[in-house]
C-alpha cells in the first residue's frame, strides 16, 4: 500500500473466523450424525461401506434390529421407547473398539462396521454386547428387557459388488435370527 507521500505501509487484517468454523463443523456433523443418538447415520454407513467395498478391504458388518421397541412405545410411551434406543446405543458404544463404526440407519435399525475384521472378531464383539445387555437387564431399570436381533456378514469381493449386497445379506441373516 502506498501513502501519498510515497512511503510504503503494511496493513495487517485479522478476522476471527472461529464462529464460521464452528458453524461448518456443526453442519458437517448434522450431515453424518443421527440427531437423536449422536452416532453416525445411514448416509455415513452407506458411504463408509461403499468405500470399503471399492478398496476391497477386509471388513464385516453387523445389521441390528431392536426387539420389542414398538411394544415398549405402545405400552409405556414414546419417552420409554426413546430411552430404550439411547440406552442400547450407550451400551454398544461402551463395548465397541475405537476403530468400529456404529451407525443408526433407521428407527430401530443399526449397523456396526468392523474394518479389518473377519467374522470371528465381529462375532466376539456381538457376544460381548449381548453379555453387557444381559447385565443391564438384570438390574431391572426398565419395565421391559432390551434385546436385539442381528446378522453378521463378512466382505467377500466375489459376492459383494457394492454396499447394497452386503447390507441385504446381513439384513437377511438378522431376520433369520429374529425368527
Amino acid at each position: 500500500m502506498s501513502w501519498t507521500n510515497q512511503k510504503r505501509a503494511v496493513v495487517h487484517m485479522r478476522v476471527d473466523i472461529s464462529t464460521q468454523k464452528e458453524r461448518i463443523n456443526t453442519l458437517e456433523n448434522q450431515i453424518i450424525k443421527d440427531s437423536m443418538t449422536g452416532i453416525y447415520n445411514h448416509t455415513y454407513a452407506v458411504q463408509s461401506v461403499q468405500q470399503l467395498v471399492q478398496n476391497k478391504q477386509d471388513f464385516s458388518i453387523c445389521y441390528i434390529d431392536l426387539d420389542g421397541l414398538k411394544v415398549a412405545n405402545d405400552l409405556f410411551g414414546h419417552k420409554w421407547g426413546d430411552n430404550y434406543i439411547l440406552k442400547f446405543v450407550e451400551i454398544i458404544q461402551n463395548t465397541l473398539h475405537i476403530d468400529n463404526l456404529f451407525c443408526r440407519i433407521g428407527g430401530d435399525e443399526f449397523i456396526i462396521i468392523f474394518p479389518y475384521a473377519g467374522f470371528e472378531r465381529a462375532s466376539n464383539a456381538l457376544d460381548e454386547i449381548v453379555n453387557n445387555l444381559v447385565n443391564f437387564n438384570e438390574k431391572k431399570i426398565f419395565p421391559f428387557e432390551l434385546s436385539f436381533s442381528y446378522g453378521i456378514e463378512t466382505f467377500n469381493p466375489d459376492i459383494h459388488i457394492d454396499q447394497k449386497t452386503i447390507f441385504d445379506r446381513a439384513d437377511k441373516k438378522m431376520y433369520l435370527q429374529k425368527k
